[in-house]
C-alpha cells in the first residue's frame, strides 16, 4: 500500500520541497531559504497550510519579492539583487516575503483582512526567534502597523 499524505496528517502542513538556483554563493542561498521554511512550520501547521515547493527565484520586475502561485502549490521568493547576484537581501527581508506568500494561501487581495493574518503571523515568528513578542516590527524593521487600518502593499 502506498504512503500517502492526507489534509489532516501533520506533514501534509509543511514545505515539502526547496530549492534554489545554483547561482553564485548557492550554499548561502540554500540556507536562507531552508531556514525560513523550517521556522514558519508551526505556522503553517497551526492554519492547515501546504507549500509544494519553496523556490528561489530572480524576476525581471526588480521590486518584486515573491509569488505564491495556486495558494501553495509553488511559492517563490526573491533571495538576491538583480545587479548582483552576490548580494543577498537581508534574512529578515527574506523571511517577511515568505510570511507574505504564506498568507495568500488563505487571502489574495491585499485587503484589510490579509494584512490583520499577515500581522498575526509576523508575530507568531517573532515569538519563534525570540521567545516574545516585540513592538516593532522585527521582520520588516518599521514600526507596528494596527492591523484594523492596515492598507496598501508592504
Amino acid at each position: 500500500m502506498q504512503n500517502v499524505r492526507k489534509p489532516y496528517d501533520d506533514e501534509w502542513h509543511n514545505v515539502w520541497k526547496v530549492s534554489t538556483l545554483g547561482l553564485r554563493d548557492d550554499d548561502k542561498a540554500q540556507r536562507m531559504l531552508n531556514s525560513a521554511a523550517q521556522l514558519v512550520i508551526p505556522t503553517m501547521k497551526k492554519r492547515r497550510w501546504r507549500v509544494a515547493h519553496m523556490m528561489e527565484f530572480v524576476p525581471k520586475n526588480n521590486r518584486l519579492l515573491g509569488l505564491n502561485v495556486n495558494r501553495g502549490l509553488a511559492v517563490k521568493i526573491r533571495l538576491r539583487r538583480n545587479k548582483d547576484p552576490g548580494h543577498f537581501l537581508s534574512y529578515m527581508d527574506v523571511l517577511g516575503t515568505v510570511l507574505h506568500e504564506l498568507v495568500h494561501n488563505s487571502y489574495g487581495p491585499h485587503n484589510a483582512t490579509f494584512y490583520k493574518c499577515l500581522d498575526s503571523i509576523k508575530a507568531e515568528c517573532e515569538v519563534l526567534i525570540l521567545g516574545h513578542p516585540l513592538s516593532l516590527d522585527l521582520i520588516n524593521r518599521r514600526p507596528h502597523r494596527p492591523a484594523a487600518g492596515a492598507t496598501g502593499i508592504t
